[in-house]
């Protein structure tokens, strides 16, 4: 019997995870805190918040691309830890941008 499939248990990872104060969970829901620091970043590169688009669902994997309305998207993606993820965030947008 493994607990990593029995309802109502907690893995050993968990468990470790908790007791490190570390989240090691994964999205499944992009929440007001993630987006929040998802526009810090966009704020950082100086782009308009009114220039992109965050889905609420991660996807996997998660992506940076520019829309046909020339907006940005950008869908979180729900495989890697959220802290993780957000790190690369500047390179992907910057990789959207048009070269002036």
């Amino acid at each position: 019997m493994s607990s990593w499939t029995e309802p109502g248990t907690v893995s050993t990872i968990s468990l470790i995870s908790m007791a490190k104060g570390v989240d090691v969970s994964l999205l499944d829901t992009v929440s007001f805190q993630h987006i929040t620091r998802i526009l810090e970043v966009i704020d950082d590169l100086d782009i308009s918040r009114e220039a992109v688009e965050i889905p609420l669902s991660p996807a996997s994997p998660g992506v940076v691309r520019r829309l046909p309305n020339g907006k940005l998207e950008i869908v979180v993606d729900a495989d890697l830890p959220f802290d993780e993820w957000v790190q690369t965030l500047p390179e992907k947008v910057r990789a959207q941008m048009p070269d002036d």
